[in-house]
């Protein structure tokens, strides 16, 4: 290889990752600046080995409380879990039925069912409350790694 063309090429490279770092500087720096000028509103409380971002505003009543969808999800599962319907059929429901771009099982299987056991079960032992109990279906789908779509045999 000539010189010429190596000296190409390590230039090439320099600007590379010239550009990469002068990228990566400029997220960092626009994401700081984003952060102070837009900050969250209330604050990060600890339930178990997770973070739940709560926010309150306002006084007196009614309160209006917004939660995970974790709740609902178990009901989902316990219908599944009782070959009430299909995880296609309650998923097809929820979506057709409520407008929302995902149904439980889907949403459930895309962050995975350990995450999903692990925050209901946070949930349950902070609040001990019965919809918050994780099925034995998902415990089950969690220990065997099998996808929350994949119907019962």
């Amino acid at each position: 290889m000539s010189s010429r063309l190596r000296r190409m090429l390590t230039a090439g490279a320099a600007i590379v990752v010239f550009i990469v770092l002068a990228g990566a500087t400029y997220q960092g720096v626009a994401t700081a600046l984003e952060r102070r000028e837009y900050p969250r509103p209330g604050g990060l409380v600890s339930v178990g080995d997770h973070q739940l971002h709560i926010y309150c505003t306002g006084d007196g009543s009614p309160t209006v409380i917004l939660e995970a969808p974790a709740a609902g999800l178990s009901a989902a599962w316990g219908d599944v879990q009782q070959r009430i319907a299909t995880p296609e059929d309650l998923d097809s429901a929820v979506v057709l039925g409520l407008g929302y771009p995902h149904g439980p099982l889907a949403m459930g299987d895309a962050l995975g069912a350990q995450k999903v056991l692990g925050v209901l079960g946070a949930m349950h032992e902070c609040y001990r409350e019965p919809r918050y109990r994780p099925s034995p279906w998902l415990r089950r789908r969690a220990q065997l790694g099998v996808s929350l779509l994949t119907e019962e045999s």
